[in-house]
């Protein structure tokens, strides 16, 4: 890991643009915060600290978020081909 000893309010906008994007490509697995890190070259604090600082969400709130997102785009399905639809569907027809 490099240490380029700045202070955490002077750091490159790259490495939190590069930790977000390691966290969109890899949300949907088991990643960790030493992961992130690892990915951007810094310390799990450091990247943690930057990414709270900059963006005012954690490391693991932006993993949730980017679950969340992708969860949401691959679980639309339209409302009739849903469990709910398809029982209010049949229930109605019994």
């Amino acid at each position: 890991m490099r240490n380029d000893h700045r202070p955490i309010g002077v750091m490159r906008p790259s490495i939190v643009a590069d930790a977000l994007a390691f966290i969109e490509q890899h949300c949907l697995e088991a990643i960790t915060l030493e992961q992130i890190a690892t990915a951007v070259s810094r310390s799990p604090s450091y990247v943690t600290s930057v990414l709270t600082r900059s963006t005012g969400k954690s490391a693991g709130a932006w993993i949730t978020a980017g679950r969340m997102s992708s969860r949401m785009i691959t679980d639309y399905r339209p409302r009739a081909t849903t469990r709910i639809g398809c029982a209010r569907r049949w229930s109605r027809a019994l």
